[in-house]
């Protein structure tokens, strides 16, 4: 099966898989994590939100050892169910294959480690085109193409920047816009995705 290139839609919910555990668990440590209630007749039960940063660290540990990279990752509730997805890339691109593959792992790792406290389902994708860029290592390999920043707060009077990524430097990214060089705090971005131009 053909890889996934520069021209290629992004794959979109492949490897999908639904994990099942009881409705409502009973949350003895909401104290510490982030919790949600529903209330069933009368009753209220609580169960503890999965601790979202754990889960990104063990399955980026165990994405790495077979040459994956774990581009972003998102826990959302849509349609009155909870959706854990995973953006998930290799040198070369990943395929419907690959997407598979991960979504196994990934759900075995969560089953096994009971990471997960109720349902839920699994989503493997690619990055796609627009990839978000994350990491400072995401801003020196993506050098040289063009990217659309947001701020967390209005920077000289904007939130939004376009232009060529040019890397980072002391800390802010650095970004070529015309004829001007705009440096933008790392720690200000709020989401720094690709820009691609198409060609008609």
């Amino acid at each position: 099966m053909s890889n996934l290139s520069a021209g290629t839609p992004k794959i979109s919910k492949c490897g999908r898989l639904r994990r099942r555990f009881p409705a409502f668990v009973l949350c003895y440590n909401f104290i510490r994590n982030p919790v949600s209630a529903a209330v069933v007749g009368r009753r209220a039960f609580y169960c503890h939100m999965p601790d979202l940063q754990a889960i990104e660290e063990t399955v980026e540990s165990a994405l790495a050892q077979d040459a994956f990279e774990l581009v972003d990752m998102n826990y959302v509730q849509e349609g009155g169910r909870w959706i854990l997805r995973f953006f998930v890339d290799k040198h070369g691109g990943i395929n419907l294959d690959d997407c598979q593959r991960v979504s196994e792992k990934i759900g075995s790792i969560l089953d096994a480690a009971e990471m997960m406290t109720h349902s839920y389902s699994l989503e493997v994708s690619s990055p796609g085109l627009d990839r978000i860029l994350k990491k400072e290592k995401d801003f020196e390999r993506f050098s040289g193409h063009r990217v659309k920043v947001r701020l967390k707060k209005a920077q000289n009077g904007r939130r939004k920047f376009q232009g060529y990524l040019r890397g980072t430097e002391d800390d802010s990214l650095v970004l070529e816009s015309g004829d001007s060089t705009i440096r933008l705090r790392l720690a200000s971005i709020e989401e720094a995705r690709l820009d691609p131009e198409l060609k008609v």
